[in-house]
This record gives C-alpha cells, structure tokens and sequence, in this order.
C-alpha cells in the first residue's frame, strides 16, 4: 500500500500542477515587447516557487510513509542524523511540511503584493 501511494502521489501532483497552468489567462503581447530580449517575469517565478511547494510536499508524504532510517548516507546525512536524534522519524517530514508551507505563503504574499500594486 505505501509503495502505491509513493507513486501515485507525484502523479497526481503532476496532474493538479497541469491543471492548474491549464487555466491560467495568457495575456497578448505587444509588437514592441517582442522586440525587447525576454526576461521572465514574475509568474517564472511563482511558477518555480509552486513546483518547490509541490515537491517538498510529496517529499514530506514520501517521508512520513516510508520513513528513513539510521545509518545515513549521502550529502544530508548529517541533517538527517540530526532531525533523527532530536525529533525521531517524524524530522524529515516536519522539515519537508515547512519548507512547503514557506513556499504557500511566499506565492500568497508575493500575489497579494502584486495584486495591491496594480490597483
């Protein structure tokens, strides 16, 4: 059962992510913006900031079914010790949930902000 729902879970992520950019409204661009070189804007950068959020989210899942284990290897075997010895299996899913829940509030924020500067 925790194997399936490791797979599933970042298809579905996948799905709600094409989804969701399905509906988003293209607005036309000018003859004189085309001429200009291309910088990304600010929708690049919630788009990156979604996919962060979607990522650790999935990865907090993956962690919290299936969860890591001592001895640690690799470039966050430290980290991972720590969390281990401090707050137990549950440490890698908590660190994961919080990176998610920054990245929610960033895109929120960051909306807002632009939202309130265009009014």
């Amino acid at each position: 059962m925790g194997e399936l729902l490791i797979g599933v879970l970042p298809l579905l992520a996948l799905g709600i992510f094409i989804v969701w950019e399905s509906c988003a409204k293209v607005k036309p661009v000018s003859a004189k913006k085309l001429q200009k070189r291309f910088l990304p804007g600010d929708a690049a950068a919630d788009t990156a900031l979604v996919v962060m959020v979607v990522v650790s989210i999935v990865m907090g899942f993956t962690e919290l079914v299936n969860p890591s284990l001592p001895p640690f290897t690799g470039a966050t075997a430290f980290l991972s010790s720590i969390l281990y010895a401090t707050v137990g299996p549950i440490g890698a899913p908590i660190l994961f949930f919080g990176i998610g829940a920054a990245g929610i509030y960033l895109v929120v924020a960051r909306r807002r902000h632009r939202a309130m500067s265009h009014s």
